[in-house]
């Protein structure tokens, strides 16, 4: 026969968090201490930039005018969102957003005519599930100013993947950079494409603009305006081997070792990978 008991603490337990369900999450990723939460959220034909805290909804953010689809795929980034580790900064790759022009747009120039033509010609993207990403951006979000800003540094040459910070503080950045070519091709089965292992010393950013009404007459003011202060002459530098694909850069967590994955170039598929480590303090990038 069950006798109740009355210590109620044995039978009745504290949820850490009340129980809801949550609709239309892209992505989402902790900070390194959990005291932020961030997430992307699908609304409708929007993307929202959620932060959250342990009080509730920090700040949000519509990034719709910003750039298209996050990346989250494992062939193009190891976490979605990578956090500083002081959380003052996060970073993500989002699709390259340019401003479009219509057939039924106000067409004030040669250069919105060429525009208007370009969105009827094909533009490859790198296939198989990667459909329709193509022109990869690193974008990041300072905690402090809540203020998204994009990395102008990277070459038009590159695309870069599996990008992280090299410093606790988010101010250097290590990715994988694919060569770009006049073939994509797909990455997710045959991923040993032209990649190297590069290292970013100084950023470079510029604040994410939104895209401006075309009937706007301060449109080029209010980018100027835009525009952070913050400038850098600083270019990825290669510390991967010259005659070899370097894949999957990972960073120990004093910011001192890198390693990664490494085959020789023309190999079929993924067939040999060899896992190389490097001491960052021994590698003159000057």
């Amino acid at each position: 026969m069950y006798e109740p008991t009355s210590d109620v603490s044995t039978c009745i337990k504290k949820l850490a968090l009340f129980p809801v369900v949550e609709n239309g999450i892209l992505t989402e990723s902790l900070s390194p201490n959990k005291t932020f939460r961030v997430l992307f959220r699908k609304d409708n034909e929007k993307t929202i930039l959620e932060i959250w805290n342990v009080t509730g909804l920090f700040y949000s953010l519509n990034v719709t005018d910003f750039h298209g689809t996050v990346y989250d795929d494992p062939a193009t980034t190891a976490r979605s969102i990578v956090w500083s580790s002081d959380e003052k900064r996060f970073l993500y790759l989002a699709e390259k957003k340019e401003k479009s022009v219509k057939y039924f747009d106000e067409l004030r120039g040669e250069d919105d005519i060429k525009k208007c033509l370009e969105n009827y010609l094909y533009k490859e993207d790198f296939g198989e599930i990667l459909t329709p990403k193509r022109e990869p951006v690193i974008f990041i979000f300072e905690m402090d100013n809540k203020l998204l800003y994009k990395v102008k540094n990277i070459t038009e040459d590159l695309v870069p993947t599996y990008v992280s910070f090299a410093d606790r503080f988010g101010n250097s950045l290590l990715f994988a950079g694919l060569k770009r070519d006049s073939f994509k091709r797909g990455l997710i089965y045959c991923f040993n494409r032209n990649f190297s292992i590069y290292l970013l010393k100084e950023l470079d950013l510029e604040k994410a603009l939104k895209i401006e009404d075309k009937n706007s007459k301060d449109q080029q003011k209010n980018e100027e305006e835009e525009r952070k202060v913050e400038k850098s002459t600083s270019q990825p530098v290669k510390i991967s081997n010259d005659n070899e694909i370097g894949m999957f850069p990972s960073i120990s967590p004093n910011f001192s070792k890198v390693v990664y994955l490494f085959s020789p170039p023309r190999i079929t598929h993924a067939f040999v990978f060899g896992m190389k480590l490097l001491e960052l303090t021994q590698i003159d990038i000057n």
